[in-house]
């Protein structure tokens, strides 16, 4: 005990030091008020029960960080997936790109070949024309 009563003077020296370095000299009733605080705190973490220790926690620590674990790989595996999605999405949309040009080239074609027909029906209903004049030409001719 005087152990204890020395140690308390000696927190009020250096209490009574404390406040009067910040400026207050009128102290009475705070010390006694710290030490009043103190019991009535040490007072109600004693009635605080205390958790008991899980049996088992350090595998459940583990279990913890095994989930972790497959959590980040889970991660990763949907992100390279979400990758060769929109790999794959790139290569169809490229195939239907290729597949429209050549379709478009293909009506092209047609059409030049349906405007090159027109023009030899054209030349055709002309080369008629002349000759169903000729005929007639020759018809008064001949007749």
């Amino acid at each position: 005990m005087p152990n204890e009563e020395k140690n308390e003077s000696e927190l009020d020296d250096l209490a009574k030091n404390f406040f009067k370095q910040i400026g207050i000299e009128d102290f009475s009733g705070t010390i006694e008020f710290a030490k009043d605080l103190e019991k009535d705190i040490k007072k109600r973490e004693s009635t605080i029960p205390k958790r008991p220790k899980i049996e088992g926690s350090e595998e459940l620590k583990r279990i913890i960080e095994e989930k972790d674990v497959y959590i980040e790989k889970l991660e990763k595996l949907l992100e390279e997936k979400q990758d060769r999605v929109k790999e794959l999405e790139n290569k169809i949309l490229s195939s239907f790109i290729l597949m429209i040009k050549d379709y478009i080239e293909q009506i092209n074609k047609l059409k030049d070949e349906l405007k090159n027909k027109d023009e030899i029906i054209d030349d055709l209903k002309i080369k008629i024309t002349a000759f169903k004049s000729k005929i007639q030409g020759l018809k008064s001719k001949w007749f």
